[in-house]
């Protein structure tokens, strides 16, 4: 795979250790954004490409500690 990346993006040299690193951060950024949007009140803005809800549906989702941290996460 990492043969096919360094041949694929000319300045790309990356080594499996990157490749599994990246491939890692990609699913939980996607894990995140699928929790967001399957919360009402979220949903896809495709020109801005990023998720976007009303300031008070923010607001509701922050309340919970748990989801506090989204800011830290991407």
């Amino acid at each position: 795979m990492t043969k096919i990346m360094n041949e694929k993006y000319e300045n790309m040299s990356a080594d499996k250790e990157v490749l599994k690193n990246r491939h890692k951060k990609l699913g939980n950024i996607y894990t995140i954004l699928k929790a967001l949007l399957d919360q009402s009140g979220f949903r896809w803005d495709d020109e801005k490409q990023m998720v976007t809800a009303e300031t008070y549906v923010w607001d509701d989702y922050l309340k919970q500690p748990e989801n506090m941290l989204i800011r830290l996460k991407i």
